[in-house]
């Protein structure tokens, strides 16, 4: 399921806002949250809220540019249909209408899974993650881009003063 609550600024009130504004759409809380290094999530009144709400706060610290492919791939959904949206209504007024298009998301059949995101429960999750890893496996492998060998077509490009004896 995908959750979304605007935010005013990047402010720790406003963060803290949206995080329980979050829960409450979720009716859970997560027990562990890994976010970038922004400040809206570090900051000390972030760090005193996970600690009340006994949330163990993970910091991503491998890359400057740390992406996880699923939120990555939920972004871009999300901004396809906000742009449509902008482009069909000829405006940018996008807090009105972020629920109805979250709604929009989550009821439609996901590619990958062949169910809704709102049809998945804790009940079939695993069957589902299961039928994922089967699927991968029953897949056949490509060939593979390159073969072994030499391929003589290539010469053409090399010129005499690139050869080595």
């Amino acid at each position: 399921m995908l959750y979304t609550a605007p935010v005013k600024s990047k402010r720790s009130a406003d963060v803290i806002e949206a995080f329980e504004k979050l829960f409450e759409k979720a009716q859970a809380k997560p027990w562990r949250l890994m976010t970038d290094r922004g400040v809206e999530f570090v900051a000390k009144p972030l760090m005193d809220y996970y600690d009340k709400k006994d949330i163990i706060k993970k910091v991503a610290y491998t890359n400057d540019e740390v992406k996880c492919a699923m939120v990555e791939r939920a972004n871009r959904t999300l901004l396809e249909r906000l742009y449509k949206y902008f482009s069909e209504k000829n405006t940018l007024e996008w807090v009105g209408i972020l629920e109805k298009i979250v709604s929009a998301i989550n009821n439609t059949v996901h590619t990958t899974t062949g169910v809704r995101p709102i049809d998945v429960t804790y009940e079939n999750a695993n069957d589902i993650r299961e039928d994922l890893i089967n699927q991968r496996d029953s897949t056949t492998t490509r060939n593979a881009q390159f073969k072994e060998g030499y391929d003589d077509r290539h010469n053409m490009w090399i010129t005499e003063d690139q050869l080595v004896a």
